[in-house]
């Protein structure tokens, strides 16, 4: 194998593993029931689930597994928007509320 080769190969692999460690750096893996549910393959749009125990967190999945992020204090996930909203405008449904800051 010639060097120029090498070096090609070298510098491909080294960029996609960068990517996948910098887009999401995930804190924990989310239930592997929810991991279950995620593509093994990243499509164009994120993929999110709601956290089923906290109305404040909600899973991302990345290349077939779900992380675990949590909404900034006193935001919940709203699992219609697919974002952190405003506690009012969101309806937690099964899930329960964090416990409140004092």
């Amino acid at each position: 194998m010639s060097l120029t080769k090498l070096v090609l190969i070298v510098s491909l692999i080294g960029s996609c593993w960068s990517a996948a460690i910098t887009d999401h750096p995930p804190v924990a893996l989310c239930a592997p029931e929810i991991s279950a549910k995620c593509p093994a393959e990243n499509g164009e749009t994120p993929i999110y689930f709601p956290d089923p125990d906290d109305c404040s967190k909600f899973c991302e999945c990345c290349c077939g597994d779900a992380y675990d992020y949590s909404c900034p204090s006193g935001l919940y996930w709203d699992t219609h928007l697919n974002i952190c909203n405003w506690p009012n405008q969101v309806e937690c449904e099964s899930r329960p509320e964090p416990p409140s800051e004092i």
